[in-house]
């Protein structure tokens, strides 16, 4: 009896630690190409209603946000559909020219770079008519 539940408790923790290092939940962010995105929705039966919120935008000149994005952790790809109330433009980013896919630019999206000082090379931003939803504060 003690031989078993020592077995079963070994194949919880197996089974525990390897669905935890590939598990990723709505909030995890991550980093693709100096852009910062967060997980805004994780459909575990299916991967192409995966979605993704913009956080910061990295790099320099202009910088073409894709469609969709891959996690490296997980595997798994992500629909870029919003920006995040609050997300930033970092210093050397010139122009953002967002995708298709996106919907929303959140209130207060891009108004500071990650320094804390307003975005000083931003100078345009290409949104696609997809995005039906703007909030205010916008710098431009």
């Amino acid at each position: 009896m003690s031989q078993t539940k020592h077995l079963l408790l070994l194949l919880l923790a197996l089974i525990m630690s390897a669905t935890g290092t590939f598990s990723q939940t709505v909030g995890t962010q991550f980093t693709v190409d100096g852009t910062t995105y967060e997980i805004t929705k994780q459909d575990l039966s299916t991967a192409h209603d995966n979605e993704v919120t913009i956080v910061s935008i990295g790099g320099s000149g202009t910088v073409n946000v894709p469609e969709s994005v891959k996690n490296e952790r997980n595997q798994e790809f992500y629909k870029v559909t919003s920006t995040k109330e609050g997300s930033t433009v970092k210093g050397g980013v010139t122009s953002v020219v967002f995708p298709n896919t996106l919907t929303k630019i959140s209130e207060g999206s891009f108004i500071q770079n990650a320094g804390g000082t307003n975005a000083p090379d931003l100078q345009s931003v290409t949104i696609p008519a997809s995005c039906t939803n703007i909030g205010i504060s916008w710098p431009i």
